[in-house]
């Protein structure tokens, strides 16, 4: 930032930085070149701190791409029942509806505590049909049915919630915008 001549006031958007990889809970193998990258998230934080600049963290919520590789069983199934193939490039859709929600809450804790960020931007996230084993699972549990459509739907819907509401009370405190996205003010 100090080469760019920014001032206070002159930039209409917020920093993110996306650091889902970078970020250190028990669920990560931390990588040793992602260590500096850690480092150089604090320092962007507080470079633009000293500008005015708001710093909202980004975490991409329903792609994870290293949690899918260790946990096929947490991928989206979709519609037909079938998910994104491995030797397709691209990301893969993750279930909201399965343990990847406590690696998620866990990223969202790390960053609340251990950064100064204004904020966090989780991304890729909304309302989904999902026919994965634990979907299928919570539906015969809540007496749905997961061969029914608006059964499905409404499945989407109480996951969704959930998530919200999880990853809402996981940030210290919070004001929350919300539009299939969520952002989370970690204001301490």
């Amino acid at each position: 930032l100090q080469d760019t001549k920014i001032g206070k006031g002159d930039l209409t958007g917020d920093i993110c930085r996306d650091i889902t990889d970078a970020l250190q809970h028990a669920e990560r193998e931390i990588l040793p070149a992602l260590n500096d990258q850690i480092t150089d998230l604090k320092a962007q934080i507080e470079a633009a701190h000293e500008i005015g600049v708001k710093t909202p963290v980004y975490l991409s919520a329903g792609y994870d791409e290293k949690a899918i590789v260790d946990h096929h069983e947490w991928l989206h199934i979709g519609e037909d029942g079938k998910y994104k193939p491995f030797t397709e490039p691209g990301y893969h859709l993750i279930c909201l509806n399965t343990p990847y929600l406590d690696v998620l809450l866990a990223q969202i804790k790390e960053v609340c505590e251990n950064y100064d960020a204004d904020g966090i931007f989780l991304d890729i996230v909304a309302v989904r049909k999902c026919r994965c084993g634990f979907c299928q699972k919570s539906m015969i549990k809540l007496g749905l049915d997961p061969l029914n459509d608006d059964d499905v739907l409404k499945m989407g819907e109480i996951t969704y919630k959930n998530y919200f509401g999880y990853t809402t009370s996981s940030a210290v405190s919070g004001s929350v915008w919300l539009r299939t996205r969520l952002m989370i003010n970690c204001s301490r």
